[in-house]
């Protein structure tokens, strides 16, 4: 059904396209149809502003609420706490006076981190959701180093970033970028040393990253699996530490580099 709604319906795929979402069952079809299209014909990318609206637009209280569980089950309690450790070491190290976390959601581990790092004098959260950055700046607002700014990330690391700053993502964003876009920022960081990226990202468990250095979308949102440890050699930065965790449903990338 989902097949005929995008053969018959050119404007619901016009209003995929703008990044508009699905109204109902029969048009979340089409939707998974038109994903599909997409990646045999090599343009999947055409679909990329979904993925950005989504978080624009998404009901905040639901989606970024949802992730406080797998925050503790697995970043302060389980296997990605070795991630969060060797961020925190390096940090501790006495190098960068700004932490900036792109995809911030609810602030709690940006928060956990000034906790952990008196330290550093800024702490910086983007996220493109406003509704969950005015939230965070209210639930936030006693720590005076804690920032928190509505805005797409690549336009703010364009214009904002600067040497001595850290960066980092947690638990799927940099997945909603494309490729073009993710090596865009790698390079614009790697114009900004000293610096450090670390990442704890999904990818998909057949990616082999040595045979293929290509991005691919998975998983059921049709997000990206990068090949996170080859972009970041390429654009110019020297891993340090690398990790994968993995359980029947998923499996991540943990990484931590620096030019």
């Amino acid at each position: 059904m989902g097949e005929v709604l995008t053969w018959r319906h050119h404007a619901a795929v016009t209003r995929f396209e703008a990044g508009l979402p699905p109204r109902n069952r029969l048009e979340q079809s089409a939707l998974a149809v038109l994903a599909i299209r997409y990646r045999e014909a090599g343009c999947f990318n055409r679909l990329a502003r979904q993925h950005h609206e989504f978080w624009v637009r998404g009901p905040c209280d639901f989606v970024y609420d949802a992730a406080i569980p797998r925050l503790e089950k697995q970043l302060f309690h389980g296997p990605h706490r070795i991630a969060l450790d060797r961020l925190e070491a390096e940090l501790k190290q006495g190098t960068f006076h700004t932490v900036c976390e792109i995809g911030c959601g609810n602030g709690a581990v940006l928060a956990y981190l000034a906790d952990r790092l008196p330290a550093v004098d800024r702490f910086i959260g983007l996220d493109l959701n406003a509704a969950q950055i005015a939230r965070n700046q209210v639930q936030h607002a006693a720590d005076t180093r804690l920032e928190f700014s509505a805005c797409d990330a690549i336009d703010w690391i364009t214009h904002h970033a600067g040497p001595n700053m850290a960066f980092y993502t947690y638990g799927g964003v940099f997945e909603y970028f494309t490729q073009s876009q993710l090596e865009g920022v790698l390079l614009t960081l790697t114009m900004h040393t000293p610096t450090c990226i670390a990442l704890v990202e999904p990818v998909s468990f057949d990616h082999d990253f040595e045979a293929d250095s290509t991005s691919r979308p998975h998983g059921r949102e049709l997000s990206y699996s990068h090949a996170y440890p080859v972009l970041v050699a390429k654009a110019g930065f020297r891993e340090i530490w690398q990790a994968e965790s993995a359980d029947a449903k998923s499996r991540w990338m943990m990484l931590l580099a620096r030019p």
